[in-house]
């Protein structure tokens, strides 16, 4: 009874000692949203022979794309191996918690393992506002329409105000845009029929927002008048 005793334990030992050793949770590492990086997992082979692991990998989240999905790697007995997962997150992933998690399937036994690692998504606020298109030039007496782009590159919900002094913008001056979210904006102007020379001028769009007034953005076309 002893021997068979200790024979079952020699026989399980090394499979608990696999599984110790490739299950785990890596520390909560902060990341930026938009970036391609790459994220380490230790694989560790306490065996007597060489192992070959078919690796794939799965995210929890559709913002977080992995740009090699599956792999293999050999690892000699007693030896550890640091496989790099490269992922691209992007830019309207929300701030929070996620994980990526890599499986292991052995070729000859088909041992299988996991091993996830997780991650923080900072907050990040980035806003992009474009002129589009602006006529070169005007009759004194037409009106000036000019088109912009504003895009919430960020990972928050924006609540923004348009301002366009002395023009007329083509909605409400107040919008939201979630991340990824994009709006064309037409601002026009009535030009003076009683100009007496040539002139240029601004047509100029600013964006606020409601929860930091003082940061703003502004872009501008610049068009031509003829008398």
């Amino acid at each position: 009874m002893i021997k068979n005793g200790a024979l079952y334990i020699f026989i399980l030992f090394p499979a608990v000692l696999f599984s110790q050793t490739k299950n785990g949770i890596g520390k909560k590492d902060s990341l930026m949203p938009g970036i391609t990086t790459s994220i380490p997992f230790t694989i560790e082979n306490n065996f007597s022979e060489n192992k070959i692991y078919k690796l794939s990998v799965e995210t929890s989240n559709q913002n977080i794309v992995t740009i090699l999905a599956k792999g293999e790697i050999e690892i000699s007995s007693g030896e550890k191996s640091v496989y790099l997962v490269p992922v691209k997150i992007a830019s309207e992933t929300p701030r929070g918690t996620y994980k990526i998690t890599l499986y292991g399937t052995e070729k000859k036994t088909g041992d299988q393992f996991s091993n996830d690692f997780e991650f923080v998504i900072s907050g990040n606020r980035k806003l992009l506002l474009t002129a589009l298109n602006a006529p070169e030039f005007v009759r004194a007496g037409e009106t000036i329409f000019s088109t912009f782009l504003l895009k919430n590159n960020g990972n928050f919900k924006e609540n923004l105000i348009l301002e366009s002094k002395n023009e007329l913008i083509d909605q409400e001056n107040s919008l939201i845009l979630s991340p990824g979210e994009q709006k064309i904006i037409t601002v026009s102007k009535k030009t003076n029929p009683d100009l007496s020379k040539n002139e240029s001028q601004n047509i100029i769009l600013s964006v606020y927002s409601r929860e930091h007034p003082k940061e703003n953005l502004s872009a501008y076309a610049s068009v031509k008048i003829i008398s």
